[in-house]
């Protein structure tokens, strides 16, 4: 038998070798969920390397959207995978770390120099599903930007679009009354002009009524 100090060398030197492996996203802390149990150490580390994987085929699909080439077959599955494992790991994390993805797609490249900054943007993410005067803030903002895309390219694919996407928000806030309250409460401080769209989508009774209004306004395929 190879003498303590020998065997205690080898395996000095292979936890050393492991630990410059490690995933750059290893450590990951999350923030809880309230009144939540932190994760079991195993269970943080499969979250680590979900997240990773995550990140890194968002990255790889998201270079061919930005050189406007299609996303190859192979790097859609991959993409498809990473998000089956990560909900399989934490579906809130999941549903925070694409949140923050969809508002700062650059966050998936740059490995370990970008994890303190995912981190804190997945972090964001949770407050901001958690805190419905948060939700309001965004939902106005989300509202702001889409509106500003739908009258910039009228009559043309960038108002398709933009309709597409303020009949699906507008059935996320009819969807959150918690926040719609928060925005009709607030509406001044939060900046909804009297008889916007938006304005009127949140006073809407019901959402097959927001849906209704959104096709009067223009927002009808």
């Amino acid at each position: 038998m190879a003498p303590l100090a020998v065997r205690n060398g080898v395996r000095d030197g292979a936890e050393g070798q492991a630990q410059a492996q490690r995933s750059p996203f290893a450590g990951l802390r999350i923030g809880q969920e309230q009144g939540g149990a932190a994760p079991a150490s195993g269970q943080s580390g499969g979250l680590e390397q979900a997240v990773e994987g995550y990140a890194r085929a968002f990255a790889d699909a998201e270079r061919m959207r930005a050189a406007r080439l299609p996303v190859l077959p192979h790097q859609e599955l991959t993409l498809q995978q990473a998000g089956e494992r990560l909900d399989a790991a934490d579906r809130q994390v999941g549903q925070d770390l694409r949140s923050a993805l969809e508002r700062n797609p650059g966050l998936a490249a740059g490995g370990s120099q970008n994890q303190a900054a995912l981190t804190a943007a997945i972090d964001r993410e949770r407050k901001f599903r958690e805190d419905p005067g948060l939700r309001a803030e965004r939902y106005v903002e989300r509202w702001g930007k889409l509106e500003e895309a739908h009258d910039a390219d009228r009559y043309g694919k960038g108002e398709d679009d933009a309709k597409q996407a303020m009949r699906s928000l507008a059935g996320e806030i009819k969807r959150d009354p918690q926040a719609e309250s928060i925005m009709k409460t607030r509406r001044d401080e939060l900046g909804i002009e009297h008889g916007s769209r938006l304005s009127r989508i949140v006073e809407a009774q019901s959402e097959r009524e927001a849906m209704r209004l959104g096709r009067s306004q223009g927002l009808s395929r």
